[in-house]
This record gives C-alpha cells, sequence and structure tokens, in this order.
C-alpha cells in the first residue's frame, strides 16, 4: 500500500479497474467509487425502503460522477419514495448537471409528491447562475406552468417556491390562484403576494376578507395585508371584525392595529376590544383550542422563587407542573364561559391524547378535564414534536391531511404550557430545528397560532411561537 501512495498511475488504472469491475463511472473520486459500490449493492434490493436509504446515504455526496449514477438508476425506479429521495439529492447538491437532471422526468413524473419536491428543489436554486451567467429561465418557466397542476399541492408549491426565487415578474399569475378552488392553494397565493411585495393586490386580498367562505384564506389575506402595509385596506378589514367571532378576530384585529400605526390613527372599534379569553397575559377568541401541557420528568422540580409567588389551584404541588395545571385549568374555565371547544394533550415519552376529537366546554366536561389535569404526574422525557403533530392533525380536522372537507372541525389555536426546557427530546423528531422546519411545513396551510406561556425562558418555544403567529410568556422566572 506504501508504495502505490507513490505510484498514482498505478493508482489510477487500480481505480479504473475496479470501477469497471462494479459498473461504475471512471471518472468518480476514490471516495465516490467507495461510495457508488456500497451504493450499487444495496440498491438491488427488492425493498423500496432499502433502496430509499441507499440514496439518502448519499445525501452529502458532492461528487458528480455519483449523482449521474444515480440518475442513470432511481429515477426508473418503480417506487415513488426511492425517485423522492434522488430528487432530494440533486436538490441539495444545486449544481447546473443537477439542475439538467431534475428538469427532465421528475417534474414530469406522474406523482405528484415527485412533482412537489421537484418544485421545492427548483425553488432553492434561485441563487444558482448558469454558464451564461444568468438564473435559467427554464426554472421560471416550469413554476409558471405548475401553477395550474391538478394536483392542488404541486400548484400550491410552484407558486411559494416562484416567492423563493423572487420571481416579481409572476404576480400577474400567482394572483389568479386567489380564484383557485382549493383554499390550500388560495392560501399560497396570498402568502407569496406578501412575499413578493406586490401591493398592487391589495383590492383582491380585501375581497377575500369579505367574501372567501374559509376563514384559513381571510387569515392568509389579513397578514398579506399587515404585510404590504395596505393601509387602504383599514375599512374593508373594520367591517368584517364587527361581523366575525373567534379566532378571525383575532386576525383581524392584529391587522387593524398594525395598519394603523402606518396610516391614521382612529379611536373606536368598539368590538375589537378585549378577547373572550386571556391565558396569562395572552389574549384570543378563539373557540377551537387545543392545550399541550408538558408532564415530563423535569416539570416535577420545585420552585425556587424569585418572583412573588404563584397562585396554584387546589390540589396542585409547588412544582413546575403545579404552575402549569394551574394555568391549563384557569384556561379551560375560561373556554367554558366563552363557549368554545378544547382537547389536551400530555407530554411525556408517550404523549396522553385526552380525547380523540375537541369538545364543547361544557361544566360537566371542564370538571372532567380539571380531574385529569390535577391527576397528571411529571415523569418521563419531552416529546414535544409528536405532541404538537397530534394537535395539527387532531381526529375530525386536519391541517395537512388531503380532504378540506376534514380540515373544517380542526383547532385553530394551540396553547404550549412548558418549563421550556430543550434536551431530551423524544419522538420521530429530537433535533429542535427539525422540529421547527416540520411544524412550519405542517402549519403553512392549517394557519394554526401556537402560543406558549412558560415556567422559564426558552428560545426553542419563542422561535416556535415567533414562527407561527404566536405569543410567548413566562410566567415564573428560576
Amino acid at each position: 500500500m506504501e508504495n502505490l501512495r507513490h505510484r498514482p498511475l498505478q493508482v489510477a488504472l487500480a481505480l479504473a479497474v475496479l470501477c469497471g469491475w462494479l459498473g461504475l463511472p471512471a471518472g468518480a473520486s476514490p471516495e465516490g467509487a467507495k461510495r457508488l459500490g456500497i451504493f450499487k449493492e444495496a440498491f438491488q434490493s427488492p425493498s423500496a425502503e432499502v433502496r430509499q436509504a441507499a440514496v439518502e446515504d448519499l445525501v452529502d455526496a458532492e461528487d458528480l460522477e455519483v449523482c449521474k449514477r444515480v440518475v442513470s438508476e432511481v429515477f426508473k425506479d418503480p417506487e415513488s419514495v426511492v425517485v423522492q429521495a434522488g430528487v432530494r439529492l440533486l436538490g441539495k447538491v444545486k449544481n447546473q448537471a443537477c439542475l439538467d437532471w431534475l428538469l427532465q422526468s421528475p417534474v414530469k413524473s406522474e406523482n405528484a409528491q415527485v412533482r412537489t419536491l421537484t418544485l421545492e428543489a427548483l425553488g432553492r436554486m434561485g441563487g444558482m447562475e448558469t454558464t451564461a451567467g444568468m438564473d435559467d429561465p427554464r426554472i421560471v418557466e416550469i413554476l409558471e406552468a405548475r401553477l395550474t397542476d391538478p394536483h392542488w399541492l404541486v400548484a400550491a408549491t410552484a407558486a411559494r417556491s416562484l416567492g423563493d426565487r423572487k420571481s416579481v415578474a409572476s404576480v400577474a399569475k400567482i394572483r389568479t390562484l386567489l380564484q383557485h378552488k382549493d383554499q390550500r392553494v388560495r392560501v399560497s397565493g396570498c402568502d407569496v403576494l406578501a412575499q413578493l411585495g406586490d401591493a398592487g393586490s391589495w383590492k383582491e386580498l380585501a375581497r377575500l376578507i369579505t367574501e372567501d367562505k374559509e376563514w384559513r384564506v381571510k387569515s392568509a389575506a389579513c397578514d398579506a395585508l399587515r404585510a404590504l402595509k395596505a393601509t387602504e385596506a383599514l375599512s374593508s378589514l373594520r367591517s368584517q371584525a364587527q361581523k366575525e367571532d373567534g379566532r378571525l378576530k383575532d386576525d383581524l384585529r392584529a391587522a387593524i392595529q398594525a395598519l394603523q400605526q402606518e396610516g391614521e390613527k382612529k379611536d373606536g372599534d368598539e368590538e375589537l376590544k378585549g378577547y373572550g379569553i386571556q391565558y396569562h397575559g395572552i389574549g384570543s377568541n378563539s373557540k377551537r383550542v387545543v392545550f399541550i401541557l408538558d408532564c415530563s420528568t423535569s416539570m416535577g422540580s420545585p420552585l425556587g422563587y424569585t418572583t412573588k409567588r404563584p397562585e396554584l389551584e387546589e390540589g396542585c404541588e409547588a412544582t413546575k407542573l403545579g404552575v402549569c395545571q394551574s394555568e391549563l385549568i384557569r384556561a379551560v374555565q375560561q373556554i367554558g364561559k366563552a363557549g368554545g371547544k378544547f382537547n389536551m394533550i400530555f407530554v411525556h415519552s408517550q404523549n396522553d391524547v385526552w380525547q380523540k376529537t375537541l369538545l364543547q366546554a361544557a361544566p360537566e366536561k371542564v370538571e372532567l378535564a380539571t380531574k385529569h389535569i390535577k391527576r397528571q404526574k411529571a415523569s418521563g422525557r419531552t416529546n414535544l414534536c409528536d405532541a404538537l403533530l397530534t394537535a395539527l392533525e387532531i381526529e375530525d380536522g386536519g391541517a395537512v391531511d388531503l380532504k378540506p372537507e376534514e380540515m373544517k372541525e380542526a383547532a385553530d389555536t394551540v396553547f404550549i404550557l412548558s418549563d421550556g426546557g430543550e434536551d431530551s427530546n423524544e419522538g420521530k423528531y429530537k433535533r429542535l430545528s427539525d422540529i421547527l422546519e416540520v411544524v412550519r411545513g405542517v402549519n403553512r396551510y392549517a394557519r394554526v397560532r401556537i402560543h406558549a406561556i412558560t415556567t422559564g425562558e426558552a428560545r426553542f418555544l419563542k422561535d416556535l411561537t415567533g414562527e407561527n403567529q404566536g405569543t410567548f410568556a413566562s410566567k415564573v422566572a428560576f
């Protein structure tokens, strides 16, 4: 081996022979050849999961010969999960050759998920330059063409990718999505028009607030008008605020308050004063709430007061969990008085979902909920991500399912009560950055507000609430 180090020609010839024996491209680097050998063996498996894993193992590959071989094998695979893995690989490399490969079979796939992932990858390639020294015009052409894709997710993703590429020239075509039959595509249209700074769309956005039948679309339009600083829409917002109740009233209120700072300050608006319910300084008019209570081992820590002693409900101990139990009991009582619906998720290593659906907060249900809250003990690890996904996809409602009619019964607001501990994550996703990314994707179309009340400081929960239209509040410092 020592002799071979001083014989580059022999090494090159040996590598060429090895590549030929394995059926690998001779242009691959030694490391690439090694990885391709492993890939080739694994990719012959009859199991789609094994073949998918073989592609994912190459996720950090920068060797174009490796990518080329993957393309030649993966894009012929009959299983869409394998093809999707190949698309993700090419999308991360961001090379001109990889772009050319993506623009071939994946973007034309009969599988909607493959098309979706391909469009996402194209959106991320916005900064890549061609040999001509400018962005490849084929990307925008394909994205605009997919705005009319028959599958709602593909059309919505095409719009968002155009937004990521800052394709201002596409605003006229994106505006047409505000008329789309699927509410999630209309939501995407609102978001992207705001992202592209299309101030000229304010009238169409204001029309959605007064005419659209889906609260999620109205919510997206509110946020878009707010982002665009469209003070011209204040009259429409105030008029609609007098007619709305529940969560949408919160969205209208936030938009009006923000735009009043941009335009002429107006008094009045009595219908906007106060909230139906308040949870430790976080106001909400929502009538469809899921509460997530952290019951992991760290929540059993006794209180060390640096502020005044918190008020604890009878039967609640002077621990972090006791503080959050007391806060949750009072929150459930308030939503009962407001006539809303609720559910609860208790976070342990294996989470405890109280009910399968949101329940009307009648007095007897509030009493049952109070007893169940007091029975909770601190144990296990934190499984917050799974709890959030459960809240966003609760049965008889659903943030990411493909049945719009089932979205009508979904929760529109989530409250998290926790010590904000960022260690010992359990569940499908463990890294905090991954949890944020997953929730961001799930909540993109659901538009659920996520608030957090903690017994301490928590950067993760601050980021989570900030990305999901929520508010962060610290109850007790330690």
